[in-house]
């Protein structure tokens, strides 16, 4: 039931329309009393409206995932974890393009022996989770007091990337603390925030303590933006942005057990990392979980998507997942909904639903004489698809989660 209305009408027109609506919306009145119940006096036409329209609770999506993912792991324990996930890994990669590449690197911070990674050889562009890097040259150089986090640099603009970060947004000659900086890296994930920090610290610092550090095939190779000058080396030919998840799990690894720079350093690395950001780590996590982590995107129409998280759940382990390479979305939303009515059981059960609905529609006409029609319109879409790359990192978290505090499904 919707009515539009013209401002420039006439009031004589305007107030037979008024009071159209107070007939229409009295006969409304009365069938939300046929559907619901006693009508409360604050009910507003949108309210019935709203009726029309259903979503199933937050609540039945949730049981619905993880009885999916619960299905999909079935049988795992931490024994053989690892190769739950290989083939999970080479599930996904199927499905997301023949040249996709799914890397996982796992580090449990109590048990040096708990540790694998999935795709070990694989290098692949970093995104913007190659921030963590930088972060820790920042506090790397504060430690050793070449510069002070409360140091102010200049926005000049230099070396912008996305027109929507916080810090391109800024008035040029505007002065940001370098903390504040660090905030807009790893928190809103600004570019020409991290820009500013690179050129800081220096590109090839970086690249050295990344060496030092043991995370050998990690490599700034250029700023974070267009028509700059790369860095190269035997194993990034191209000067990328590169990176491995098992090296993005060892610097975490580094960071959470407090053996780089300084304990009071990693202490604000872990608090930036925990600052509530986008994350697929935690999708199906449960509530309260505590999730430290650096999310990175590309998307690239010539060489194919990159969606990767890396992070420590619950300051117990360190999960970095991987996924370059993405040349093919899985179905969308309507096909999958096609998909779903194309069942022959679910078709005429909605048959069924749907006629009853025309007769309590139909009767309420007759009886009630009402000024009006109901037009029913449903389209079907799906409420929590299960599908894609996030929702990929997103299952294999939870499944990790799972086996880690309860070691069995």
């Amino acid at each position: 039931l919707i009515m539009h209305s013209n401002t420039m009408m006439k009031p004589p027109h305007l107030a037979r329309i008024k009071n159209l609506f107070h007939q229409t919306l009295a006969q409304a009145k009365s069938l939300y009393h046929i559907l619901r119940g006693p009508f409360p006096e604050d009910i507003t036409p949108d309210h019935i409206l709203s009726l029309l329209e259903y979503e199933p609770s937050g609540r039945d999506l949730e049981r619905r995932i993880e009885s999916g993912i619960r299905q999909e792991f079935q049988g795992t324990t931490r024994k053989n974890l690892e190769q739950a996930l290989r083939q999970k890994a080479q599930d996904y990669q199927t499905e997301l393009g023949k040249d996709t590449v799914v890397s996982i690197g796992f580090r449990d911070l109590h048990d040096p022996h708990f540790s694998f990674s999935i795709n070990t050889d694989h290098i692949g562009w970093a995104a913007s989770i190659i921030k963590i890097p930088v972060m820790i040259e920042v506090y790397k150089k504060a430690q050793q007091g070449a510069l002070r986090l409360e140091d102010k640099l200049e926005v000049t603009h230099r070396h912008p990337l996305e027109p929507f970060d916080a810090v391109t947004l800024m008035n040029p000659g505007t002065q940001v603390p370098i903390q504040k900086l660090l905030q807009y890296m790893i928190v809103d994930s600004d570019n020409e925030a991290t820009n500013m920090l690179i050129e800081r610290v220096g590109l090839d610092s970086i690249n050295q303590t990344l060496q030092e550090l043991g995370a050998t095939r990690t490599m700034l190779g250029h700023l974070l933006t267009y028509y700059v000058p790369r860095n190269h080396s035997p194993f990034n030919p191209d000067g990328s942005n590169v990176t491995t998840a098992q090296d993005m799990a060892h610097l975490l690894h580094l960071i959470y057990t407090q053996r780089i720079v300084h304990p009071k350093a990693c202490k604000d690395m872990m608090h930036l990392l925990e600052t509530p950001s986008t994350n697929c780590l935690g999708l199906f996590l449960p509530y309260g979980t505590r999730v430290g982590n650096k999310i990175g995107s590309i998307h690239d129409l010539i060489n194919g998507d990159d969606l990767h998280d890396v992070g420590v759940i619950n300051r117990d382990y360190a999960l970095s997942i991987m996924i370059n390479r993405i040349t093919q979305q899985p179905l969308a939303h309507p096909q999958q909904c096609a998909r779903a009515l194309a069942n022959p059981h679910l078709r005429f059960q909605l048959y069924q639903e749907l006629q009853q609905l025309h007769h309590l529609f139909s009767r309420h006409h007759r009886q009630g004489n009402s000024p009006f029609e109901f037009r029913i319109q449903i389209t079907p879409r799906l409420a929590f698809p299960d599908y894609g790359p996030a929702m990929f990192i997103g299952k294999i978290s939870k499944a990790v989660y799972d086996i880690y505090y309860e070691g069995t499904r």
